[in-house]
């Protein structure tokens, strides 16, 4: 990944924060999915479900279908429209209450969901505000 796209990502991602808290989030969880080091799309956590969440169900622990709030993962690979994101990766960003990075690594769930379409390589924020990868 190169810094330039992180950077813009991250900067995005701060911008939207006072937005997320507006709306009752404590937290806002950003997706940006990229492809040839460009932001195609960017999705982001939302306190309701979304209808079309059905057609990606997340798996629990135990393998169960579970319903969940949509997260950022799903939010922009539905905006995406595409089923097989294989020449894209995604940085998915935390920024809390405080204005800080994050941990915003996939929850089980979101990291099935990114598996199933197939996603290049995966990003994510730690708790100590580095990035890391899966």
């Amino acid at each position: 990944m190169k810094k330039k796209i992180l950077k813009k990502a991250i900067d995005i991602a701060h911008a939207m924060c006072p937005n997320m808290r507006k709306k009752g989030l404590r937290a806002s969880h950003v997706a940006f999915l990229i492809k040839k080091n460009r932001i195609v799309k960017i999705g982001w956590n939302k306190a309701k479900t979304n209808p079309n969440s059905q057609k990606y169900p997340y798996i629990g622990l135990t393998g169960e279908k579970i319903t969940v709030n949509t997260h950022a993962e799903l939010d922009v690979i539905l905006k995406s429209g595409q089923e097989n994101l294989s020449d894209h990766e995604i940085i998915v960003l935390r920024v809390d209450g405080e204005g800080r990075l994050n941990n915003s690594k996939p929850c089980n769930g979101c990291h099935h969901l990114l598996k199933q379409v197939a996603v290049k390589k995966i990003y994510y924020s730690n708790s100590k505000g580095e990035i890391n990868h899966i």
